[in-house]
């Protein structure tokens, strides 16, 4: 890299949240760069959100098999509400 021009080699896979900090999942949980210096309250939502994705995604892989109509559209509906519990997190993540 180059103090004289921009950082531009990753414009093409940068999307809206990505972050380029590297934060781990426990600072994640605690909304800290400390988490023994923060309160637990964002990771219960964290943890409560990621049960709920993680459950609705195992759902997802169980009717793996079946290839219905139905089932696709199950499995369209369950990948639905898996992102949006982790859209709960993402907005978190953002602010």
């Amino acid at each position: 890299m180059s103090a004289d021009k921009s950082f531009t080699f990753l414009d093409h896979v940068l999307r809206h949240g990505d972050s380029l900090v590297g934060l781990d999942l426990t600072q994640i949980r605690a909304f800290h760069w400390k988490p023994e210096a923060q309160l637990p309250t964002i990771a219960r939502l964290v943890d409560q959100t990621l049960a709920e994705a993680r459950e609705h995604r195992e759902a997802i892989q169980t009717l793996a098999d079946d290839d219905s109509e139905a089932t696709q559209n199950e499995q369209r509906r369950l990948l639905e509400l898996a992102d949006l519990a982790m859209d709960r997190v993402k907005l978190v993540a953002d602010a």
